[in-house]
């Protein structure tokens, strides 16, 4: 929800999304389409219905945090009088762990961002919050709900702030419609001082900025190649500036588009080419709203299009229309796909098909707040960065949403080390957590809480689709994963055997820690076999054959199998 307070349709509207709030919407039944709802949180279960004012709660923006050590997935979910932290690694069965109370006192708007393992928190219209800072690593021993506190940084005199953007390959906070800076960017160091970040800048040149994506760019435009860009939704523009510099950021260029109301937020695609953007209010009957009846949509929300091959000269494509009436507020692009929360029309998650040519295609939606009339009420935000194709939802009245995206929900991640490139490096990996008995959920391929021998043929199942033509699992005792089981896999098993290993592809194929007879046996029983779809490799001469059978029979007799 936009901050309000540039003018008097601003205030009509905040009061208007206020009054709308107090009428529970009747909860019935969730709908969605290729969206699983795994389990849904009242804001009465992670927080409380009333603040210490007896004010009622709402609910207002969402991110999320998987721990590195632990694999495990959280929820970290804004309420009007604090954060909510919910442990959602088992989606159906979330775990609500505690409250980090507000700073100050309640506030219809507050952001959360995540950078190394701690939380950044702003507050909008609350007085002297500054930025919450909090240690989420403090959430894995956690057994009870907790009451929890975090210092605060009131760094250069920031009270209050409306958004923050980190952007996490530069470890800089972003803080946006705040009272430093013109309201523009206000730049914080996350590098150094951890619990008082110093400021490195500020932009203000354009005015007040409302939301911000900041990237370290790898798009086309070769002028701006490894350059920190920010992307800015300014109300009527986006506005793109170059803050490598954070004393002296520029802006690159200032870019209305047709029928602008408030350009609220938006997000990159992935390849840095075109950013996907919402108007928060120009879905509303204009008349009514500029004569001060608040927003009434008379139509469905648009997602609008930029192309910003072109840092200098970016060029708006068009938009795409939505279903539903409603009002857009939130989106979020992962892999080709954009989550876009609105409101009353609940989350859509749209295809990448054509940005060129301004196409989208819905392939999927959930309505967190079914039975109510369009309005500032629904689904707030969306977070779709897990790796699991899980998301999760924050309602402003109906609380937190777990949910399964229902395509991606067999897309396991096998590339561990994330190089793009499934290999050794992915499956030793597997065979060192279960050789030590780790059980990080981001090896449990089976999704059976255990990480063992299973989750290791999963794996060899899932690479053998991805990287053999003839998409048959690899097969157990093939060290080399070269589809084959052969003499080059013995060789490797001959090399390291007797010697204290988890590796797969020095021939543990046990996981047990240890290369010996056991995975002799693996590689004997699947000796001279193929994961093709072709005929067998020749078996070896009797002579090769006579050799490995004496190997395996001198270690015999040495006791060694």
């Amino acid at each position: 929800m936009a901050r309000f307070g540039t003018s008097s349709i601003h205030i009509l509207v905040a009061c208007f999304a206020i009054v709308g709030a107090l009428g529970s919407p009747g909860l019935g039944q969730f709908d969605s389409d290729n969206v699983t709802l795994l389990s849904h949180l009242p804001l009465s279960t992670i927080g409380g219905s009333f603040d210490s004012d007896g004010g009622l709660v709402f609910g207002n923006d969402i991110w999320g945090w998987q721990d590195s050590l632990t694999g495990k997935e959280y929820a970290l979910m804004g309420r009007t009088d604090g954060t909510a932290f919910v442990d959602v690694t088992d989606g159906a069965n979330p775990i609500f762990l505690g409250n980090l109370p507000t700073e100050t006192v309640s506030s219809t708007w507050r952001d959360i961002k995540v950078y190394n393992d701690r939380a950044y928190i702003v507050a909008d219209r609350v007085g002297p919050h500054g930025i919450q800072i909090f240690d989420l690593t403090n959430l894995r021993n956690v057994t009870s709900p907790q009451t929890f506190s975090a210092p605060t940084s009131t760094r250069g005199n920031l009270r209050d702030a409306h958004n923050i953007a980190i952007n996490e390959d530069s470890g800089f906070a972003y803080i946006v419609d705040s009272d430093l800076a013109a309201g523009g960017l206000h730049i914080v160091n996350l590098n150094d001082n951890i619990n008082n970040p110093r400021i490195a800048g500020g932009f203000a040149d354009d005015g007040s900025t409302h939301d911000v994506q900041v990237v370290n760019y790898t798009g086309p435009d070769p002028d701006y190649a490894g350059r920190e860009i920010a992307f800015a939704s300014n109300g009527d523009t986006v506005t793109l500036v170059d803050v490598t510099n954070k004393s002296n950021p520029s802006q690159i260029s200032r870019n209305g588009y047709p029928g602008s109301v408030f350009a609220h937020q938006g997000w990159l695609t992935e390849d840095h080419r075109y950013f996907l953007f919402n108007d928060e209010l120009d879905e509303c009957n204009l008349p009514l709203l500029q004569n001060g009846f608040g927003c009434q949509p008379d139509r469905a929300p648009r997602t609008h299009i930029m192309d910003v091959s072109d840092l200098d000269n970016p060029v708006y494509v068009g938009f795409h229309e939505h279903d539903e009436v409603g009002i857009d507020h939130n989106l979020y692009v992962q892999g080709n796909y954009v989550y876009a929360a609105n409101y009353t029309a609940g989350v859509r998650i749209l295809e990448l098909t054509d940005l060129a040519n301004a196409e989208l295609t819905e392939v999927g939606f959930i309505d967190t707040s079914p039975n109510t009339s369009p309005g500032f009420r629904g689904a707030w935000s969306v977070y779709p960065f897990f790796d699991d194709g899980k998301i999760i939802i924050s309602d402003l009245e109906n609380g937190l949403f777990v949910a399964q995206v229902d395509f991606l929900a067999n897309q396991v991640d096998i590339d561990f080390d994330d190089d793009g490139v499934v290999d050794c490096n992915d499956i030793d990996a597997l065979t060192a957590a279960i050789s030590g008995g780790a059980n990080n959920t981001d090896f449990d391929l089976t999704g059976d809480g255990i990480v063992d021998l299973a989750d290791q043929q999963q794996w060899l199942t899932d690479a053998g689709a991805q990287n053999l033509a003839s998409g048959n699992p690899y097969l157990d005792g093939d060290a080399n994963l070269d589809g084959v089981v052969d003499g080059s896999d013995f060789n490797i098993w001959n090399q390291n055997k007797f010697t204290a290993t988890s590796a797969w592809c020095s021939a543990d194929f046990t996981a047990d820690g240890v290369v010996d007879g056991s995975d002799f046996n693996i590689w004997n029983q699947n000796k001279f076999s193929s994961s093709a779809d072709v005929a067998p490799v020749p078996e070896p001469s009797a002579v090769s054959l006579l050799v490995l059978s004496i190997l395996g029979l001198v270690a015999v007799r040495r006791g060694q199998f």
